[in-house]
């Protein structure tokens, strides 16, 4: 029976060791964790040819949907298309976003250069580049809805 105590007795230190050494283990992560917060942030940033690829790519569709800017439409849709490009290769680096913004920027330059060569074949007659679109709106609405005629 004196050695019933005596095991009991060392179990317990065994076990107030483990936990000694639990606590000593979740210490040092929670001060590794710390040290890496500790570090100086760095920010991400968006890529600078990712945004140019997506405001040139906007352009260009507006400027192939106006019809008598077609031409200028495709010629911007293209340079955007090479932004686009260059945005795709830049955000692979670290602590470079914009991947999404490409993506847009070269969906909107490929909706440009396509809406354009189109309204240049004149496949499109509603993107009829020798008309004055606002002109024949103008008319439309006249002819159709009488009491607009004084706004």
């Amino acid at each position: 029976m004196a050695d019933r105590p005596v095991a009991e007795r060392d179990r317990a230190e065994t076990v107030a060791e483990r936990d000694r050494a639990d606590a000593v283990a979740d210490r040092d992560r929670v001060d590794a964790v710390d040290a890496e917060r500790a570090e100086p942030a760095r920010w991400a940033h968006t890529s600078f040819t990712s945004t140019l690829s997506l405001i040139l790519g906007v352009c260009a569709t507006l400027a192939a949907l106006s019809g008598r800017l077609a031409p200028l439409g495709v010629a911007i849709g293209v340079v955007g298309l090479v932004f686009a490009a260059a945005g795709l290769s830049a955000v692979a680096r670290r602590h470079v976003t914009g991947h999404h913004v490409a993506l847009l920027g070269l969906a909107f330059s490929i909706a440009g250069v396509v809406l354009g060569i189109l309204a240049i074949t004149k496949a499109l007659p509603w993107l009829d580049g020798g008309a004055d679109q606002a002109a024949q709106l103008r008319d439309w609405l006249d002819a159709h809805l009488p009491w607009m005629r004084n706004w």
